[in-house]
């Protein structure tokens, strides 16, 4: 029985530059073909009411990574800025102190929100023909935002409900040309980080009050949480406590985001396992008609420098294609990539106009060409454990020309790959441009492409509030997987049909990188031959010893 293949290659990170010194990455995203944007960590936009601290070790801002040293402690204070003043409610907290919601939706500063979202929907230029570009919008705060839990869960959720009035209903008012219709309820509450109190039924209150706002508001949206940091620790606090807590309580939920970051035992296979989890969890509790997203994931959550050139690898670009693969096999429905700009962790420098990973984003995307596919879940198991797995596509059974298509990935895993000091290329990054004082920025240019067009002296936060933390990390399963040596891998399709054009493109470290197109496999490294097999005369074609790390995909059209 053929399935359709599901978009699970969605992404953080946004294709308008996130702050001065990072890049519009419009033209980009359209080529990879990227259906679904998380608007996380935006640094203001699309934040309800970030409290940000300037006076914490530079090491702990996102967006100081990269910045010479001598700028890093100023950085500080511009980091802090961009962060609190874009985000949308500046009298949030005294409202919510003041039991207000009058004061604390008063002076909103929606305008960098809106162009940003507007900006990400309506720029669809060269982009997916088969899916439509969404975003999904994540009620809360960028990183170190303040973990504080808001002080009033009910003036919390009314000013999550304007957002929705703002977003979904009367996006047209703002030029948006279709509506956000997906909103997470904050984000890894089991991390101390996030959510600064270790008591889960306060975190189970606060989502069930804002989830029942949204939806007076907006019945049609779609809501869900709780992004839990640990996506294999279903039988935490945050995954079937919450389930439960939902089903006693008859909270709305629409879907079940979780997290999975691997870091040294960054092994696609348990990708699926913690699929299969939570996808199991779900259906034991009577939540199937849930949907199971992961709204982060990634190799690491470890961000140096070393990482940052690692994530712009080919053999990052073969654990994304792994990992998509499997997504697909374990009915994940939809999935977001962390990170796809050129921020902390992202895929994107400023040495190459495209990187090997945007490369791979993009065969993906080439898939939907031919959308139906077969589950062979436990042949890909076994294959795994050689280092490759494939998935193929079809086109519709009565469409012509008719089209098969292979994607292969021969990521194989190596624990030593993340440790500093193991051999990388090296990319020039970008990095928040500490020089440019957000209380400075005057020119208009500045001020309508970071705030919307709103002067930012006219911007302020009264949100800030120094964090009292609680520790409360959750420790993450993550069991041994056995793999055996790779010695190379043929991709292969065979069918009784004379193929009419064949075309195969490589990712591969070394190749080139000018264009989102991958480098074409060489004419004389593709066969094709016809062969005698248990079911008749068949036409097989062939790319030969694909090389480990390395991502194919073979496309072959017939008569």
């Amino acid at each position: 029985m053929y399935k359709l293949i599901k978009p699970v290659h969605g992404v953080n990170g946004s294709p308008i530059s996130i702050a001065p010194g990072y890049p519009d990455l419009e033209d980009q995203f359209n080529e990879m073909g990227i259906p679904f944007i998380r608007a996380h960590d935006l640094y203001g936009p699309g934040d309800i009411d970030n409290g940000t601290l300037d006076n914490k070790d530079p090491g702990s801002y996102q967006l100081l990574l990269m910045v010479p040293e001598d700028k890093k402690w100023h950085g500080r204070k511009v980091y802090a800025d961009l962060t609190n003043k874009r985000s949308i409610f500046p009298n949030a907290r005294n409202g919510m102190k003041n039991n207000s919601f009058e004061e604390a939706v008063s002076q909103a500063n929606y305008e960098p929100t809106d162009a940003y979202f507007r900006k990400i929907i309506n720029n669809e230029r060269n982009s997916n023909p088969y899916l439509k570009r969404e975003v999904m919008c994540r009620i809360g705060r960028s990183f170190l935002g303040s973990a504080n839990p808001p002080e009033n869960f009910q003036i919390y959720a009314m000013l999550a409900a304007e957002l929705v009035k703002r977003y979904s209903v009367n996006y047209m008012n703002i030029g948006m040309k279709r509506p956000v219709m997906y909103y997470q309820i904050w984000n890894e509450p089991d991390l101390g980080i996030f959510f600064a109190d270790s008591d889960p039924k306060v975190y189970y209150k606060f989502y069930g009050t804002i989830a029942r706002e949204i939806k007076k508001v907006a019945p049609n949206v779609l809501v869900g949480g709780p992004s839990i940091a640990a996506g294999q620790g279903i039988h935490s606090p945050y995954g079937c406590g919450f389930l439960k807590a939902c089903k006693d309580n008859s909270f709305p939920l629409d879907f079940y985001s979780w997290h999975l970051y691997l870091h040294d035992k960054a092994d696609p296979v348990q990708v699926a396992a913690s699929a299969r989890l939570n996808r199991s969890l779900l259906d034991e509790l009577g939540f199937k008609h849930v949907e199971s997203y992961i709204t982060e994931w990634g190799m690491t959550p470890y961000t140096t420098h070393e990482t940052q050139n690692k994530m712009q690898s080919a053999k990052n670009a073969a654990f994304i294609i792994q990992s998509l693969i499997f997504m697909v096999y374990r009915d994940v429905d939809k999935a977001f990539y962390y990170r796809a700009d050129g921020g902390t962790l992202g895929i994107f420098n400023d040495g190459n106009r495209y990187t090997y990973p945007a490369q791979a984003f993009y065969l993906f995307n080439l898939m939907f060409e031919t959308p139906y596919y077969k589950s062979n879940i436990d042949i890909q198991f076994e294959n795994a454990k050689y280092g490759y797995i494939e998935l193929e596509g079809r086109s519709e059974p009565n469409s012509f020309p008719r089209r098969r298509k292979l994607l292969v990935s021969t990521y194989f895993l190596d624990k030593d790959f993340l440790k500093e000091g193991y051999p990388s290329k090296k990319y020039k990054q970008y990095y928040l441009d500490t020089n440019r004082d957000v209380d400075n920025i005057q020119d208009q240019y500045s001020i309508d492409k970071w705030f919307g067009g709103k002067n930012p002296k006219n911007m302020y936060s009264n949100n800030i509030k120094e964090d009292i933390l609680d520790d409360h990390s959750p420790e993450a399963v993550n069991p041994e997987y056995r793999r055996y040596g790779f010695t190379g891998h043929n991709a292969i399709i065979q069918d009784p049909r004379e193929p009419r054009n064949v075309t195969a493109y490589i990712i591969t470290e070394g190749g080139q990188l000018d264009n989102i197109r991958p480098s074409s496999v060489m004419s004389e490294n593709i066969k094709k031959t016809k062969v005698k097999t248990d079911t008749g005369i068949m036409w097989k074609v062939a790319v030969a010893n694909i090389q480990q790390d390395s991502v194919v995909l073979l496309d072959v059209e017939y008569s």
